[in-house]
């Protein structure tokens, strides 16, 4: 083709898309009640691309610059050749400049200069167990993905018309047939599915944005593959929009430009212990090319912890101060469960949960003999298997205390003797049990005064007064 019949084609180009967009802008009126003038428009595009296209034929390089208007017209009917406001400013705020350079000429590589890009940085955010560890529990059978994309505005200069979202999973560790998509989220707008795995659903972006944004989302089971597109349309005709600023997601500012797709998941059962659960996704926007996630990386962990209670000490007649100590073989102890039973033969009651620390302060009642059960689970979720029995025992009370008040004294004896006796008296069996034999006996008598007795003698000792030996010279 001759390089005069480019010239032609320019302004028959030219021609159709001014009345087209002069059409568009005509019949949006009712919905953007402030439509683009026609005059604006013949401003922005008919004189910048026929001002150009003059002073390409008169360069010296005519016959090249046609071919390049010619490439770059065809190209910037989607929005990615040149920003019509830099063409503008170049072809007839500065007329000067354009006669002496010419816009059209290859020197200047105006055609290439300052695209029209969106642009995505991307994530994607999977499971987490309820201690925010990436560990799977044992026998674990739904998991959870969001994945996150957004216009980023140190890069893009104009808004996504399409953004396509592929993620494909593992089916040697996921259920294919469980896919089940939760929800999308556009800016502000949230849209909750009700877990259909192919479904379309529309946005209207309006007022914030002239669009209406539609995501057609197809699963395919066997390849465990999802694909979910977004594209935006023209709220007139329904049909996708070439406006280069009416493409759903805007370059963002305060998240409007961010854009995220969620869905939940099955896991094959009997995943071994240590094995990983990958997952990542591929994000297109417009026609850039796929830029992939991070992954998402999960460890199975099925083997629960394992745990004890090291030691304890009674602080007063009510306060049991417990040392626990676990161990787990991957994703680390995360909390612990407390049973106490009050008395040998009483039932096992859970007296704290959750608890985070590896010591406990227990705050029970004076003149019981307290038993001590600890239960560990670890930071996947697994709970330790254990059969409730005394790891500890506290009593809060005094050996031989059989009064209750505090102190080992001779009322306690004459209580033990009154007991062993066979007389109606009240007292706490076990702290007069003092060789804890399960009976009150003169043996127990016995121990109760040699307490009493030592307690007497250690308060002498404290009190009186000591005497300094001087060396004698």
């Amino acid at each position: 083709m001759h390089w005069q019949d480019h010239v032609y084609l320019i302004f028959w180009k030219t021609a159709s898309v001014v009345y087209s967009v002069t059409s568009s802008a005509k019949e949006a009126t009712d919905f953007t009640k402030q439509p683009k003038s026609t005059q604006t428009i013949w401003i922005d595009i008919t004189q910048s691309v026929i001002q150009c296209t003059f002073e390409s034929i008169l360069s010296a390089k005519g016959e090249e610059a046609a071919k390049k208007w010619l490439n770059s017209l065809k190209k910037g009917l989607g929005g990615k050749v040149f920003a019509i406001k830099d063409v503008g400013e170049d072809c007839f705020i500065n007329p000067l400049k354009t006669w002496v350079s010419g816009c059209g000429d290859d020197d200047d590589d105006d055609a290439d200069a300052d695209p029209i890009n969106s642009y995505d940085p991307n994530d994607i955010y999977g499971y987490q167990a309820p201690s925010g560890s990436k560990a799977v529990k044992k026998d674990l059978e739904e998991v959870y993905y969001t994945i996150e994309f957004e216009n980023d505005p140190e890069f893009a200069t104009t808004s996504a018309h399409e953004v396509t979202v592929t993620d494909t999973l593992d089916r040697s560790r996921f259920d294919l047939d469980s896919f089940r998509p939760t929800n999308l989220k556009i800016g502000n707008r949230h849209v909750e599915l009700d877990g259909t795995p192919s479904t379309i659903k529309t946005v209207d972006m309006r007022p914030e944005v002239n669009a209406i944004a539609q995501m057609e989302l197809s699963y395919n089971a066997d390849k465990g593959s999802a694909k979910w597109k977004f594209i935006s349309l023209d709220p007139m005709t329904m049909e996708p929009t070439d406006n280069p600023m009416s493409g759903f997601l805007p370059v963002n500012t305060d998240g409007n430009g961010i854009g995220e797709v969620s869905f939940q998941t099955g896991l094959l059962p009997a995943l071994d212990d240590g094995e990983l659960i990958e997952n990542r996704a591929a994000i297109v926007f417009d026609q850039n090319e796929p830029i992939i996630t991070p992954t998402w990386t999960n460890v199975v962990d099925t083997i629960a912890p394992t745990s004890t209670i090291a030691a304890c000490e009674a602080r007063n007649d009510s306060t049991v101060v417990l040392l626990f100590e676990a161990s787990d073989n991957r994703s680390g102890v995360w909390k612990y469960d407390l049973y106490a039973q009050e008395g040998t033969e009483a039932p096992w009651i859970k007296v704290a949960e959750d608890v985070e620390s590896d010591q406990y302060e227990f705050k029970g009642f004076s003149g019981i003999n307290y038993g001590f059960c600890v239960v560990a689970t670890d930071s996947a979720g697994n709970v330790e298997p254990k059969v409730l029995e005394r790891e500890i025992s506290q009593s809060t009370f005094k050996n031989g205390d059989a009064n209750g008040d505090g102190v080992v004294d001779v009322l306690d004896a004459t209580l033990a003797i009154g007991k062993y006796l066979g007389k109606d008296v009240h007292l706490n069996f076990d702290a007069t049990d003092a060789n804890k034999d399960g009976i009150i006996d003169a043996m127990d008598v016995s121990l109760i005064r040699q307490i009493y007795l030592s307690t007497i003698i250690k308060t002498r000792t404290m009190l009186e007064p000591r005497t300094r030996i001087k060396n004698m010279k």
